[in-house]
């Protein structure tokens, strides 16, 4: 979903750049607005631990593993199209080239169609993904911080099943998280593990995915 651009990709921020913008707008946000986020401390010697990023759509949290993350940036000017579906909002511009943007919280099923640009509940982040020749931009409602996820514990299968709200989250998540595996306190709430390669080869998202 990228419009080919001479000047191409920007080169992939560092660790440091990722979280000193994470803490410029988690900074911004009402004290009320905030969830307990726990600094990523370094993975201690032989563990294989993977970074992620955790980030918010509606009450629901997510996660994304940073290898497929290329930056992170307040969500700007976003350029409707014709004819498209309700959760891609547009295309953007970043540092000349042209990116399509997915309200993924409306792609999940997650909040109404049309509920983008301007509109109640409207996403704060846009996250840059690439996947093989596949880059977007996901917009998502915050950053909430980053985490290292040891894989030697275990993801869960996903717990939802027919008729559940979140039941389209299945066809596009690893698994789910327990809430002490992604840096949280809260043993209630679960952590959603995107899938980037699952995302990118949906056929709702191969439809639309720019020659």
């Amino acid at each position: 979903m990228t419009h080919a651009d001479a000047a191409g990709p920007a080169d992939p921020p560092t660790l440091a750049d990722l979280v000193e913008e994470i803490d410029r707008e988690t900074a911004a946000l009402p004290e009320a607005d905030r969830s307990p986020r726990a600094e990523p401390e370094g993975p201690e010697p032989g563990r294989a631990v993977e970074p992620c990023i955790r980030f918010t759509l509606g009450r629901l949290l997510m996660a994304i593993p940073m290898a497929a993350s290329l930056e992170i940036n307040p969500l700007g000017r976003v350029t409707p199209l014709p004819n498209l579906p309700g959760w891609l909002m547009g295309v953007a511009n970043l540092r000349g080239e042209i990116v399509s943007v997915v309200d993924l919280k409306a792609f999940l099923g997650l909040a109404p169609a049309g509920d983008g640009p301007g509109g109640r509940g409207r996403p704060r982040m846009l996250i840059l993904v690439r996947e093989s020749e596949t880059t977007m931009g996901l917009a998502v409602d915050r950053v909430a911080g980053l985490f290292h996820l040891d894989r030697r514990v275990a993801v869960r299968p996903s717990p939802y099943r027919e008729g559940d709200p979140e039941e389209k989250l299945t066809a596009y998540i690893e698994g789910v998280l327990p809430s002490d595996a992604a840096g949280l306190d809260d043993e209630r709430r679960l952590v959603h593990l995107l899938d980037i390669r699952k995302l990118t080869a949906s056929p709702r998202m191969t439809a639309f995915r720019a020659e």
